[in-house]
């Protein structure tokens, strides 16, 4: 689509190949209605967090710096998981930013030695713009309230005899532990297979990260096995346990529907 015809709206943003305002996500009252925890869970042994058996109480490996048996969890009244675009760039690099301490432990990074140089936030907000409306990467941010509190995204998509994509996500610190994760990464994987016809999602999550994992768990993901030195995170080659789910496994009316509920999507 040309930046004129864009420009004075003869034709609706696209986002592979689909009018952007079919890909938003949208979740009234989700706490109310029991789609998000109203307090935050106790991690103790014998115990589960998104789905996965929690067999210590050891905080520092598994939690945020702020102590989630002390702290009532923030209620949510609107969530909205919609593509990222333009100056929404910005906005999630400035939550980024303020929660860094919480995050880049989590993110990956340019191996030792690489040539590549990582793009300015410009030439990132065009580059991904572009592959966005190309059908490569979506990038979906998650808003409370609105307030950007997340992002689920699907990169290193490829077709033709493949039709594969991976997800990443991650959830600030203030919002992490109620449930939104699991939902949001739920609700994209529907989005992915059911209306822009992927036929494969793979997750990777690193062993240590226990939360993602029963997050992965939750939501019922084949797991697929261990791929040692898989990505850079955080300046070193961390291991990783693979994830996935395709068109044939995925229940007919979805992830959210299956494990939330037909009134979830209401």
């Amino acid at each position: 689509m040309s930046l004129l015809s864009r420009f004075f709206g003869f034709s609706p943003r696209l986002v592979w190949g689909v009018p952007e305002e079919q890909t938003r996500i949208v979740f009234e009252n989700p706490t109310a209605r029991g789609l998000l925890r109203a307090s935050r869970p106790r991690r103790v042994v014998n115990s589960t967090d998104e789905g996965v058996l929690v067999e210590n109480e050891n905080w520092s490996a598994v939690s945020p710096p702020w102590d989630p048996r002390s702290l009532p969890a923030p209620k949510v009244n609107r969530l909205v998981i919609r593509p990222v675009w333009g100056s929404d760039h910005v906005e999630v690099e400035r939550v980024c930013w303020r929660d860094r301490d919480w995050l880049e432990p989590w993110e990956a990074t340019l191996p030792r030695g690489a040539k590549e140089q990582l793009p300015t936030l410009s030439e990132y907000q065009r580059r991904t713009d572009a592959e966005v409306e190309a059908g490569i990467t979506l990038p979906m941010m998650i808003e409370a309230d609105g307030k950007v509190v997340g992002m689920v995204t699907a990169s290193n998509t490829v077709r033709g005899a493949l039709y594969t994509t991976t997800l990443g996500y991650w959830i600030v610190s203030e919002y992490a532990g109620i449930g939104i994760s699991s939902l949001a990464v739920a609700a994209v994987i529907d989005l992915l297979i059911l209306k822009l016809g992927m036929h494969r999602v793979e997750i990777n999550i690193r062993p240590e990260n226990v939360p993602s994992l029963g997050l992965a768990r939750k939501l019922r993901l084949r797991e697929e096995g261990y791929k040692p030195r898989y990505m850079q995170i955080a300046g070193e080659w961390a291991d990783h346990v693979a994830f996935a789910i395709d068109r044939e496994e995925l229940p007919e009316h979805g992830l959210v529907n299956e494990i939330w509920g037909p009134e979830a999507n209401e």
